[in-house]
């Protein structure tokens, strides 16, 4: 069979390299020679991308069998001809390759693969075992510091990993690296594949610090010798030179467990009275731990004791304490040893001064904040203590009520004796303390709830309240009336009589001719009528605002009804006959 037009062509992936830079004054990587790899099991080739490639015709697949290099035929008649197939073939991606024969006749392909490789492996360092710091740029690892360095190659496969420690010549790495000196490292480190890629070193530059912190005390305030006053405080000071302080920690007597310090001085006040031990270390931040340190002294937990006390009014409610432009502040301080040198007080916030006499507040504002404190003659402080003092200067506002029928006019209240009186008061600080009432000229009295006038007649009505700290509000004044009478009712026909008869009941019934008419009115000596109803015999009820005219004859019956403003009501009846 004669084949024609054998079409021999190239598939070329690639993939760049990343590049490490490396510095100068190291010792440099080994030269790895590019080789062809075949792996055994798979009889995949992997070439080298760097190495240009030849096309031979073998007569057999046998080892040393004759073969015959192809001549590029085409590389003088072609403009369009890659410049890389003049002379071998010259890879320029890494990935499969396929070189196809084809048959113009029988359109057969026949592929030939194998892989071009020019990627070098990737490594990492796996550094663990020990605490790790980072200050900025500079990288701290703490004691027990091993190093494991794995490589991968994503084609032919990882040959050998080599690494340098501070600049020394590179060695293959066999086992974990371990790290046990104090000092400065670097390291380096790079794998080559099975072809000669070999990637660029990367380098680690790392510190191993194994000193824990060094830390000290220092008292601050008066003191004699180791004697120390619960106003005296110590603050600890910590140092580390290369990882740095991260936490100091400290603890009294046989405490369980420590505290960690935050900076500020260390407060005694809540120590007994007594010998005590500070002890106290510090920790890296890569955990190097100091061993601790101790400071014994002597402290005197007793200040004096001071209190305050207000002269005149006060009221202590549930949750503040009121007092009056009249009161009288005093501070009083005892002590139980040696006795106290004087009592400060500070206003408001104010600066601390020197007690000497009782002092009043100014009217001025609405609260005061008090601190005050003792101090004994070793300069023993009590711990501040804080009462805050509301002013009250504001007398309550009371307020009247009636409960039941009232009516008001220019000042005046009628009421009715079954009217009551109800009393009540408002205030907004120190709250009411009682309300207090006056009729007329009687006793005053102290009003403990509603209460009623039983007399008719005139009265006036006085009432006040006093909050709890005696500011009083002025008298009210004001005018009542008890009016219990009805008004009177008055019937007026328009015309008189003509004659009289007798009703079914044996009663004298007047007789008025047709169209007479009656007038009703209404008359109170108190209140005033608020109007007059009426029903005529038996119908529904009316509000009278006409003269009634009768036209027709029959017997009537009319219901007549009267009330003030304080509802006291009247009712008449009126019957007559109406005859023509």
């Amino acid at each position: 069979m004669k084949y024609k037009n054998v079409l021999i062509g190239f598939i070329l992936l690639f993939s760049p390299a990343i590049v490490n830079a490396q510095s100068p004054t190291m010792a440099s990587p080994f030269v790895h020679a590019k080789k062809v790899y075949v792996d055994q099991k798979s009889k995949i080739i992997y070439w080298p991308i760097s190495i240009p490639f030849y096309i031979r015709l073998a007569v057999s697949e046998e080892e040393g069998a004759s073969s015959y290099l192809l001549q590029n035929t085409s590389g003088s008649s072609s403009t369009n001809l890659s410049e890389h197939v003049v002379r071998g073939v010259k890879i320029e991606m890494s990935g499969p390759q396929f070189i196809r024969w084809y048959n113009c006749a029988t359109k057969d392909t026949v592929l030939f693969k194998f892989f071009a490789d020019g990627d070098a492996p990737n490594s990492t360092a796996n550094m663990s075992g020990a605490a790790k710091y980072v200050a900025g740029d500079k990288v701290i690892y703490g004691r027990g510091l091993k190093c494991t360095i794995s490589s991968e190659d994503s084609m032919v496969g990882v040959k050998d990993t080599y690494v340098s420690i501070d600049g020394r010549e590179f060695e293959p790495y066999r086992t974990e690296l371990y790290f046990d000196q104090e000092k400065d490292y670097n390291l380096r480190f790079y794998a080559v594949d099975l072809v000669g890629n070999a990637s660029s070193p990367k380098e680690l530059k790392f510190t191993i610090d194994l000193t824990p912190p060094v830390t000290t005390h220092k008292i601050l305030g008066h003191v004699i010798e180791n004697i120390l006053s619960p106003q005296n405080t110590i603050r600890l000071n910590s140092f580390d030179e290369l990882a740095g302080v991260k936490r100091t920690y400290y603890k009294f007597d046989s405490q369980n467990e420590y505290s960690v310090y935050l900076g500020s001085p260390i407060k005694l006040s809540k120590l007994s009275n007594g010998t005590h031990k500070l002890i106290y270390y510090s920790e890296d931040h890569v955990n190097n731990v100091e061993d601790t340190s101790s400071y014994r002294f002597y402290i005197d937990t007793i200040p004096p004791t001071v209190n305050i006390l207000i002269d005149g009014d006060k009221y202590h409610s549930t949750k503040k304490v009121y007092v009056s432009a009249q009161s009288q502040v005093k501070l009083k301080a005892t002590d139980n040893k040696i006795g106290v040198d004087r009592i400060e007080y500070a206003i408001n916030s104010k600066d601390f001064q020197t007690y000497t006499k009782p002092f009043t507040l100014q009217a001025n504002r609405s609260n005061y904040e008090i601190v005050y404190r003792a101090i004994d003659k070793l300069g023993n402080v009590s711990n501040p203590r804080r009462w805050i003092l509301n002013m009250d200067v504001t007398a309550p506002q009371s307020s009247i009520k009636f409960i039941g029928v009232s009516y008001e006019q220019r000042s005046i209240v009628w009421i009715t004796s079954k009217t009551k009186i109800s009393l009540s008061s408002h205030d907004d600080k120190s709250g009411v303390k009682n309300i207090k009432y006056q009729i007329g000229f009687d006793q005053e009295k102290n009003y403990s709830g509603p209460f009623s006038l039983d007399k008719e007649g005139k009265y006036e009505l006085k009432f006040w309240s006093v909050d709890n700290v005696n500011n009083s509000e002025a008298k009210q004044k004001l005018r009542i009336v008890v009016d219990n009478t009805p008004p009177s009712i008055i019937v007026n026909f328009s015309v008189a009589s003509i004659d009289t008869t007798k009703s079914n009941d044996g009663s004298i019934l007047e007789v008025f001719p047709c169209n007479t008419s009656i007038f009703l009115g209404a008359t109170d000596a108190s209140a005033s009528s608020e109007g007059i109803w009426y029903s005529i015999n038996g119908r529904s009820e009316k509000k009278y605002k006409t003269p009634l005219t009768f036209r027709k004859e029959g017997n009537y019956k009319l219901i007549i009804r009267s009330r003030d403003r304080v509802n006291n009501e009247s009712i008449k009846i009126v019957s007559f006959l109406i005859k023509d």
